[in-house]
Formats: C-alpha cells, sequence, structure tokens
C-alpha cells in the first residue's frame, strides 16, 4: 500500500466533505485504486468513495480537477453497499456471476484507506472476508476458463482454428485470474492482471512464465501451429485445474513440477519412461462429482482416482506413481498399486494418456 502525503490527503478529505453535501446524515469516505495499491502511473486519477448512512441509492460519479491530480468521487448510500456486500455469502456455487463492477465495489473496499470516520469505514470492511471475495472470483473464474476451452475445442471439430485461438487465449486470462485468487487476489481488473500476477507469484514462477509465453505468442497462418497452441493452453489450463481440485478437494497449497505439468516434460531434467497425460484432458467439477474429459465427459472419477490422476506430472514413472500414492495417503503398496494399474489402465483405453 503507497503512502499518500498529508498535503494530498487534506486535499481529498475537502473534496469528499464537499461531494457529501448532499447527504442528510452521517457518513464515512475512503480512498482506493492504483493510488492505494501501489499501481498508480503519472495519469492515475485517485478514487474516492463517500458513503452515505441514509437513504437507499445507487452509485453516482463526479469527476473534479485539483492540483493533485483528477479526483473521481462516487457516491452511494450504505444500504446499496451492503446489499453489493450481501452477494458474496453465495459463492459461484448457484453459476450466478455478481456484477462485475459489484466485485469491484468489494475489492475497492478491502484494499481502501479512511479519509473520513474511519471506526464507520473499518466496521464495514471488516464485514466482508477477502477470503469470500476471492474464493468467489476464484470458482468464477475456472468455470469461464473451462467454457473458453470447451468452445474453443468445439471450434477445432469444425476446422475453424481462428475462432479456436481466440476462445484458447481466452481461457490463458482466466485461468490466471483463477489461479491468482486461490492466492488471495480479490481485483477484477484486466489492467491490472500483468502486474497482479508479477505481485503475487514472481517473475520466476513457473505459471507466470508460461502465461507471458501463450499470451505473447498467439500463432498466424499455419493450421497446424495454431492447432498446437490449443494443446499448449490445454496444458496450460490442464495444469490450473489439476491444481484447483488438488486445492480445494485435498488442501494441496500447491502441485510439485509445475513445469513438467506446464509444458508436457522439463527439458532441465533427464529423459525417463513418464506417464503424460493428453493435453486437451483435465477434469470438470459438477454437481460435487468429477469426471475426467477431452471434448466431452468421459467417465465419473473416484476419490482414488482423482489422487492419481493429481499424481500424473508427465515426469513421473508408475513406480513412483505408486509410491507417491503409498506415501500421502498412508495405503499400503499393494492397494497403491491396484489402484494405480487400474486408473492406469482405464485413462489409456480413453485415450487421455499417452
Amino acid at each position: 500500500m503507497n503512502e499518500i502525503a498529508t498535503s494530498a490527503m487534506n486535499i481529498l478529505r475537502s473534496i469528499a466533505l464537499s461531494s457529501s453535501k448532499q447527504f442528510t446524515g452521517s457518513f464515512f469516505c475512503f480512498l482506493a485504486g492504483s493510488k492505494v495499491e501501489g499501481l498508480a502511473t503519472k495519469k492515475s486519477d485517485f478514487d474516492v468513495y463517500a458513503i452515505s448512512a441514509e437513504g437507499n441509492f445507487p452509485s453516482d460519479e463526479c469527476v473534479f480537477a485539483s492540483e493533485i491530480g483528477i479526483i473521481e468521487v462516487t457516491t452511494m448510500s450504505e444500504n446499496f453497499l451492503q446489499r453489493v456486500l450481501a452477494q458474496f455469502e453465495h459463492g459461484f456455487s448457484n453459476g450466478k456471476a455478481i456484477d462485475q463492477y459489484h466485485v469491484l465495489l468489494a475489492h475497492r473496499l478491502l484494499t481502501g484507506i479512511a479519509i473520513l470516520n474511519e471506526e464507520r469505514f473499518l466496521k464495514i470492511k471488516h464485514s466482508i472476508s477477502s477470503k469470500i471475495v476471492a474464493n468467489y472470483l476464484a470458482h468464477y473464474n475456472i468455470a469461464l476458463a473451462e467454457k473458453c476451452f470447451f468452445d474453443s475445442l468445439g471450434n477445432i471439430e469444425v476446422n475453424d482454428e481462428n475462432s479456436a485461438i481466440f476462445n484458447a487465449d481466452r481461457t490463458v486470462h482466466h485461468s490466471l485470474d483463477h489461479f491468482l485468487a486461490l492466492r488471495g487476489n480479490t481485483s477484477p481488473l484486466v489492467k491490472w492482471r500483468h502486474s497482479y500476477a508479477k505481485n503475487i507469484l514472481g517473475e520466476n514462477h513457473p505459471v507466470y512464465i508460461r502465461y507471458m509465453e501463450l499470451i505473447s505468442d498467439l500463432p498466424t497462418g499455419s493450421n497446424r501451429k495454431k492447432r498446437r497452441y490449443v494443446e499448449d493452453v490445454g496444458r496450460f489450463y490442464q495444469t490450473i485445474s489439476d491444481n484447483n481440485i488438488a486445492h480445494s478437494y485435498f488442501q494441496i497449497a500447491e502441485l510439485r513440477n509445475f513445469e513438467s505439468r506446464l509444458w508436457g516434460s522439463d527439458a532441465t531434467l533427464p529423459a525417463r519412461i513418464a506417464i503424460r497425460k493428453q493435453p486437451c484432458a483435465r477434469l470438470f467439477a459438477k454437481s460435487g462429482k468429477y469426471f475426467l474429459m477431452a471434448q466431452n465427459p468421459l467417465f465419473e472419477v473416484s476419490q482414488i482416482g482423482l489422487r492419481v490422476w493429481i499424481e500424473i506430472d508427465n515426469y513421473a514413472t508408475q513406480d513412483e506413481i505408486i509410491l507417491s500414492l503409498t506415501e500421502k495417503n498412508n495405503l499400503t503398496t499393494a492397494i497403491s498399486k491396484e489402484a494405480v494399474l487400474e486408473n492406469l489402465m482405464a485413462l489409456k483405453e480413453s485415450y487421455l494418456l499417452y
């Protein structure tokens, strides 16, 4: 969070008070946006919010020119803001999307700093958890990633490679947004996606590196290259999807061997006979059940089948998968071997493995 100079805060308070003259009762004001989050450029404005304790009216905006720059003041009633925040109680479990402006309002409240009436501001701010907003964004974006990738594969089936790479590109962005939300990001702003990724993951994280490669290398010309691009995106989305299942179902903070998962192999490691996933295969959650699918859902996955799938990282051998399953799940070697062999056979028969 950036420090705002005292002189600037005094000007912001003055503008906020002027904008709040229309209010008949008490109110509070806060500053949010790029100036607070440390993302501002020389042309960034100040985003001020003035919230009235009285009335029941939606947001409205006014813009002021000042010696410190442009100040945009958004006014609204506390009742309206509370209704916005209440939407997050339901999450995305019902598949209903929350208006992106409302998501932004929640983010701005969570990251804002008080200008006037700090006590009331903090009370409202603490009424919603950043974890709830991030969880909504995680579920929302993984659902959109699946929709976009499903559309991309549909485009490939009818030889519409141009539409396929467009939808694949959308898949990459939504996949990254999901990955960032799992790490606490609450912002829906696309314009700061790269900055959030760099700040949250760091430029050396494999997901960040692969994301930058994929969005910088949309193919032109050859349809063969375009189909290969869709497969590369498939691996990216597959990795993010697997990580989501590992995180939500098995409470695994982060998958191992991101490199081999994201690129299909790891050139820095010795060659070996590894179990490798088809690039377009992924897990899909529906009504509390998990399905493995490529173009279409193929079969429901058991709990042990989920664990086997998660262990396949395009680098581990069959014996290593058995050993890992045994150690992580408190199973006997015999039980792990039976489960791995059974599930690998089913996956190979369904062409989900090489």
